[in-house]
């Protein structure tokens, strides 16, 4: 009997936890803050660290794209560049977005032209088969080599394969272009 007078007297304690966030005319009642919603809208990136960008890759993970996308462009504007591949990673794929070669190629040459190896490697590859972008073999090559000189091992690999596109991209459908 205890254990159970003790058990509801916490979940009455609890439920306002859990209760919706409420506007007054003295502040806001049970204010949302445990969220992943809240970290998208509140976020201060003078104070921040690269913590809530990592919130993107769990937005992602649980199908919340479109908060993904909100807080990765945040993050990319701020100097993420593993957040610019993501945005790059959601507009290939058309997570929250239209697919888009072209936004794909764009969001990894932003972080290629930071100097981010990986970004390097991507927009390289898009240079070499010209897929959102026109394609550029020599320009492409040249990011490729500079990702590879950072210890990029999927690059140093494409470099070793003579840039065979089956070794970075395995498609059995794609005829050979190299």
């Amino acid at each position: 009997m205890r254990f159970a007078l003790g058990f509801a007297v916490a979940v009455l304690l609890a439920a306002p936890a859990f209760a919706d966030e409420v506007d007054t005319a003295d502040g806001i009642l049970n204010p949302e803050q445990l969220t992943l919603n809240y970290v998208v809208k509140n976020y201060d990136f003078a104070h921040g660290s690269l913590t809530y960008c990592a919130y993107g890759y769990a937005a992602t993970k649980m199908g919340d794209h479109k908060d993904a996308i909100d807080i990765f462009k945040k993050c990319s504007d701020n100097g993420s560049d593993a957040a610019s591949i993501w945005m790059s990673y959601m507009s290939e794929n058309g997570y929250a977005t239209a697919k888009s070669p072209q936004d794909a190629a764009a969001w990894a040459k932003k972080a290629a032209d930071r100097g981010y190896k990986v970004g390097q490697y991507d927009y390289g590859l898009a240079l070499l088969m010209g897929h959102g972008v026109k394609q550029d073999v020599d320009a492409g090559k040249k990011l490729i080599g500079m990702a590879a000189a950072q210890g990029d091992t999927a690059a140093k690999d494409l470099i070793d394969s003579g840039y065979n596109l089956d070794v970075a991209i395995p498609d059995p459908d794609r005829p050979a272009m190299y």
